[in-house]
């Protein structure tokens, strides 16, 4: 009897221990965190990993891979880079995933009759936490390009730094630094303003200007305004994306959330496509893929909006060896962005997928449901 009750008890013993480790061996590279502020999973990262797919992998969703970089962004300083061996933390689910949110209204009805209730109108939106950062491309006259040359401050419209404390070269996290005015307004005790720098953009093939980068470097308070007798004003620096250098300028800081409702996709046939060129990206590289932020050609005046999607493609061709006549084929759909915010004539844009190198001047158009 007592030999029967012990093996009936290894049995089950068995049992426990071969289910509770099933979850284990899953994650058999992960380390779990339960306790403390920073409960998830710590994940290595494998050869031809991308924070796109560790955000779909984990979170049931790729959208979410900018505010995976955030909360990873003091290993992952660059979301273009990273290499195996690198540790990420997850968090939980709820923290990390494209936010769907419900609006229901009720109309008011007269006593007697039955409320009506509106159909659910679910709205998602594309979380982009740096969306600070995001700069923009201006195609100027060459009279802008002379006045936007670096050091050239007699012509600058905007208030500039001329000097850090303690005669620093660069400006970072709470430095103190002073400004200098030509014709631009007054600056107010406390407010905020972005500091900014340009950049211009040449082709690497023709040498042809394409461009001025608007860079976004930080963002400054004003804790001494106008002093009447020395003739400049004073800021603390509260945000630095970049080293901020001598000669960036101040433009006033506008708030900008980090959440972008998502337009729905379209059906083909609607009659609402646009087509443009992608003009470059940030920092101009010579190629760019997926998490790139570049600049297409298009901007509000061409019915560009923030939230929508577009398809990045190839055009293909067939030349008639006989007829010489050229017949156009169905395009090549390599990739696709998410449009951050627009100007009059251009955009930012956020490469969310690409299958191969993305090139200024590459193709795109309107992304339908039916791609």
């Amino acid at each position: 009897m007592h030999k029967k009750i012990s093996a009936r008890f290894f049995a089950i013993l068995c049992s426990v221990v071969i289910i509770t480790s099933i979850p284990l061996a899953a994650y058999a590279e992960e380390k779990i965190v339960s306790e403390g502020p920073e409960m998830g999973i710590k994940y290595t990262v494998k050869s031809g990993d991308t924070l796109w797919d560790i955000s779909e992998k984990f979170f049931g969703s790729p959208w979410v891979w900018p505010e995976l970089w955030e909360m990873n962004s003091k290993q992952v300083m660059n979301p273009h880079l990273i290499f195996p061996g690198n540790r990420l933390h997850l968090f939980r689910h709820k923290q990390l995933t494209v936010v769907p949110e419900a609006v229901e209204e009720v109309k008011a009805q007269p006593e007697e009759q039955a409320v009506v209730e509106e159909p659910e109108i679910k709205i998602e939106y594309f979380k982009y936490p740096k969306i600070d950062t995001i700069g923009y491309l201006k195609v100027e006259s060459k009279n802008e390009q002379k006045a936007n040359l670096k050091g050239n401050c007699k012509n600058y419209k905007e208030p500039y730094i001329f000097k850090v404390k303690d005669d620093k070269v660069m400006a970072s996290m709470d430095d103190r630094v002073y400004i200098r005015q030509n014709d631009a307004d007054p600056l107010i005790l406390g407010s905020r303003h972005t500091v900014f720098r340009t950049k211009e953009h040449i082709d690497d093939q023709t040498r042809k200007y394409i461009g001025t980068e608007y860079v976004l470097v930080g963002v400054i308070e004003i804790v001494l305004s106008n002093d009447p007798e020395e003739g400049y004003s004073e800021g603390i620096v509260k945000e630095a994306y970049r080293q901020i250098e001598l000669y960036d300028r101040l433009t006033p800081y506008e708030i900008r959330s980090t959440k972008i409702p998502m337009e729905p996709l379209q059906e083909k046939g609607s009659g609402n496509s646009i087509s443009g060129k992608i003009i470059s990206a940030a920092d101009n590289p010579v190629m760019f893929g997926e998490t790139s932020i570049a600049y297409i050609d298009k901007g509000s005046k061409d019915g560009i909006r923030q939230g929508q999607w577009y398809s990045i493609y190839l055009e293909n061709t067939y030349k008639d060896s006989k007829t010489k006549e050229v017949v156009l084929l169905s395009p090549t759909i390599y990739g696709s962005f998410f449009v951050l915010d627009t100007k009059d004539e251009t955009s930012t844009v956020s490469i969310t997928n690409s299958t191969r190198s993305i090139h200024n001047n590459a193709l795109f158009n309107t992304k339908f449901l039916t791609e």
